[in-house]
C-alpha cells in the first residue's frame, strides 16, 4: 500500500520510533506516503531523528511518551491515528528486578491496546513480538524443532520471575506481552484487528540517531554484532539464536500488513534466513579488509554448521512474498554504517570514543519534560 498525497494518506502511530526497529519502520512508512505519529521518550530524541533524516520532517508528528504506563501520554498518542505499529519493549542485559522489564512490556502493551480501543478511528494494530515468544528455550538444538506460527514459548509469570539470565527474561517478557495482546483482543473485541510478527535476531544498518555506539543506543542485536566487528572480542562467540531477519525486511512486513485483509488476526514468523557469528566475522573480514585486523578469525569449530531449529515461513511468504535481504548484504550494510559512525564519533569527540563504549556504561538520562505532549520539532 502506497499513498501519493498527504490529503488521503492515513496516519500511523509508531512506538519507540527513534529506536532500531522503530526508525526503520518510520522510514518505510514515509517512503510509502503514510503520515507518521512518532512516539519517542523525549524532545531531544525527536530532534536527533530529524537531524539525521530531515527530509522526513513534513510527514512526521511527534508524541512525547516517556513510558507506556503513563495513561495521559498514551491516550494522547493514540488520538487521531488510523493504524498503530507497536515496537516498544524493553531489553536490558543488566537489571535489578525482573518486574522492571515485565511490567513495562506487559502493562504497556495492555495500556496501548486499551487506549486504542477507545478510539474508533484505529483500524489495525501491528505488534512487533519476537521469535523468543515462539521457541521453547528448554529444547535442545539437537532436537531440530520446527516452529510454526502456532508455536509458543511456555513461559509464565512464575518462570519469568525466576529467570536466571537477561536473555531468558527477555524471551519470557516478549511471550507474556504478546499473549496479553491476543487475550485483550479476545476478551474485549475492539474495532481494530491485531497482527503480530515474531522476528529472531534483527540485523542490518541502524537508521536511528546514534550519539555514540553504546549498546543502549544500538539495540541488543546490533550491539552484539558490533562487539564482534569492533575488536571488543578476542574470539568468535557461540551462536545462541541462529536465525535472523534484516531490519528493513521487518519494517516492510509490518507496514505491508496495515489494512491488509488476510493479515487481520494473524501471527507471522519473520525469518529471513540462517546465520552464525562465524559467518558475520568471515563476511566482515572479507568485505572490510582494512578492519580485518580487529575481527577475530572464526575457528573451524565455530564455522561448522550446528544442528538447530527451523521456522515455517509459508504463511508469511504466501501473504507478503519471498523477498529477503541476504545475510551478506545485511552484514555489509550494517558494518559499513557502524564503521562510518565510529569515525564520525571520533572526529566529533577528538578521541577514540567510538571504540570505547562497552564495559560498565549506563544509559544516558533523558531530560525532564511534560508527559503526554504532542509536539512540533523545529
Amino acid at each position: 500500500m502506497t499513498y501519493g498525497s498527504t490529503s488521503t494518506a492515513p496516519t500511523v502511530l509508531v512506538t519507540a520510533a527513534s529506536g532500531f526497529v522503530g526508525s526503520a519502520t518510520v522510514l518505510e512508512l514515509v517512503s510509502r506516503g503514510f503520515l507518521v505519529k512518532a512516539a519517542v521518550p523525549s524532545v531531544s530524541r525527536a530532534r536527533a531523528f530529524l537531524k539525521k533524516h530531515p527530509a522526513c520532517a513534513p510527514a512526521i508528528e511527534w508524541a512525547i511518551v516517556p513510558s507506556l504506563t503513563e495513561p495521559r501520554a498514551v491516550e494522547e498518542a493514540v488520538r487521531d491515528v488510523d493504524y498503530i505499529i507497536h515496537v516498544c519493549s524493553p531489553f536490558a542485559l543488566a537489571y535489578e528486578d525482573p518486574m522492571d522489564l515485565l511490567v513495562p512490556a506487559v502493562e504497556g502493551t495492555h495500556a496501548l491496546l486499551a487506549a486504542a480501543a477507545r478510539q474508533q478511528r484505529v483500524k489495525h494494530v501491528v505488534l512487533t513480538s519476537s521469535f523468543g515468544a515462539v521457541l521453547d528455550p528448554t529444547a535442545s538444538p539437537a532436537a531440530r524443532k520446527h516452529y510454526t506460527p502456532s508455536s509458543w514459548n511456555p513461559a509464565t509469570w512464575e518462570t519469568a520471575l525466576s529467570a536466571t539470565d537477561a536473555v531468558e527474561l527477555h524471551l519470557a517478557t516478549k511471550t507474556l506481552a504478546e499473549r496479553s495482546a491476543w487475550e485483550f483482543v479476545a476478551l474485549n473485541g475492539p474495532s481494530y484487528a491485531l497482527t503480530t510478527f515474531c522476528p529472531p535476531v534483527v540485523l542490518g544498518p541502524p537508521a536511528q540517531p546514534l550519539p555514540d555506539l553504546a549498546p543502549a543506543q544500538l539495540g541488543e542485536s546490533v550491539a552484539q554484532a558490533w562487539r564482534l566487528l569492533s575488536g571488543s572480542l578476542s574470539s568468535v562467540p557461540e551462536t545462541r539464536f541462529p536465525l535472523f531477519v534484516d531490519v528493513r525486511d521487518l519494517a516492510r512486513l509490518q507496514v505491508s500488513a496495515l489494512g491488509r485483509e488476510e493479515a487481520r488476526g494473524k501471527r507471522y514468523l519473520a525469518v529471513g534466513g540462517e546465520f552464525s557469528n562465524a559467518q558475520i566475522a568471515a563476511l566482515a573480514r572479507s568485505q572490510f579488509p582494512q578492519e580485518a585486523y580487529r575481527i577475530p578469525i572464526p575457528s573451524a569449530a565455530a564455522s561448522r554448521r550446528a544442528a538447530h531449529y527451523t521456522a515455517d515461513m509459508s504463511a508469511t511468504e504466501r501473504d507478503f512474498g519471498k523477498s529477503w535481504t541476504p545475510l551478506a548484504k545485511s552484514v555489509r550494510d550494517m558494518a559499513e554504517a557502524l564503521y562510518r559512525r565510529e569515525r564520525e564519533v571520533e572526529r566529533e569527540t577528538g578521541t577514540g570514543a567510538g571504540r570505547a563504549w562497552w564495559a560498565g556504561q549506563e544509559e544516558l538520562e533523558l531530560p525532564h519534560m511534560e508527559q503526554g505532549m504532542t509536539v512540533e520539532v523545529a
